[in-house]
């Protein structure tokens, strides 16, 4: 499909060929260490050609620079993974119990190849839990992180979604 051309920031949002109006979707997300053959089947069974409800799923390879120790700290974690694998799915109106079985029955079935870590920018609707925020990062950045909200948010004002409580209250 040739879409490279010049276009009005109006239409940033076709740049990913998503739906532009509203709908409701569910998706989850975890870092997997390795993709064998083992894995490539659990995904096929699961969210393949077959599946119901339709998944988007997505394998974004890790590795290269990401992997390497950064040259200045920081707080970006999974480095120790190969691959996030996103799913996601529409949902229509009282259909979101459905899709979360799916959805579940998916991660549970990568769980041998999972990391245990998370990506902030991939965590859905049912990972904004302080488990699943503390996976995003290394215990010690995670500490670090802490330390840095109790210092400019001791009230912990900012705690919408993924939140990292102040170390101190």
């Amino acid at each position: 499909m040739d879409t490279i051309d010049e276009m009005p920031y109006a239409d940033v949002g076709s740049i990913h060929h998503e739906p532009t109006d509203p709908v409701a979707a569910y998706d989850k997300s975890m870092l997997l260490g390795e993709l064998d053959a083992g894995a490539v089947e659990n995904i096929v069974s699961v969210a393949g050609p077959e599946a119901d409800p339709p998944f988007i799923l997505e394998l974004r390879h890790h590795g290269g620079a990401y992997a390497r120790p950064p040259a200045v700290a920081n707080a970006v974690g999974g480095r120790d993974a190969s691959f996030t694998m996103f799913s996601a799915s529409e949902s229509e109106p009282g259909g979101l119990e459905e899709v979360r079985r799916v959805h579940a029955a998916l991660h549970e079935r990568m769980r041998p190849w999972s990391t245990g870590g998370t990506l902030l920018n991939f965590n859905g609707i049912d990972d904004v839990d302080p488990a699943s925020v503390r996976a995003a990062f290394t215990p010690d950045d995670y500490a670090r992180l802490r330390e840095v909200k109790t210092v400019y948010d001791p009230g912990n004002v900012f705690r919408i979604t993924q939140n990292i409580p102040p170390a101190r209250a």
